[in-house]
C-alpha cells in the first residue's frame, strides 16, 4: 500500500510538471519563436529550434522549479 501511495504521488508530481510544460508552451511559443528569429536563427529553422527548446524543457521538467 505504501508503495502504491508513493508511486501515485510521484505520478501526480510528474503530471503536474507535464501540465506546467504544456502551459509554458501555450504561453510562450510565439515569444520563443520571435526571439529565436531575432537572435539570428534562419527562418527555415526557427520552428525546429523552438520545438527542440520545448522538447528539452519537457525532458528536463523535473529539474525546473514550477508552481504546483
Amino acid at each position: 500500500m505504501a508503495l502504491e501511495v508513493g508511486t501515485r504521488a510521484r505520478s501526480n508530481i510528474r503530471d503536474s510538471a507535464s501540465e506546467w510544460v504544456a502551459d509554458a508552451y501555450r504561453r510562450y511559443f510565439r515569444y520563443t519563436r520571435a526571439l529565436a528569429y531575432r537572435l539570428g536563427v534562419p527562418a527555415d529553422d526557427v520552428d525546429d529550434v523552438v520545438q527542440e527548446i520545448f522538447l528539452v524543457l519537457h525532458r528536463r521538467r523535473d529539474e525546473f522549479r514550477h508552481p504546483r
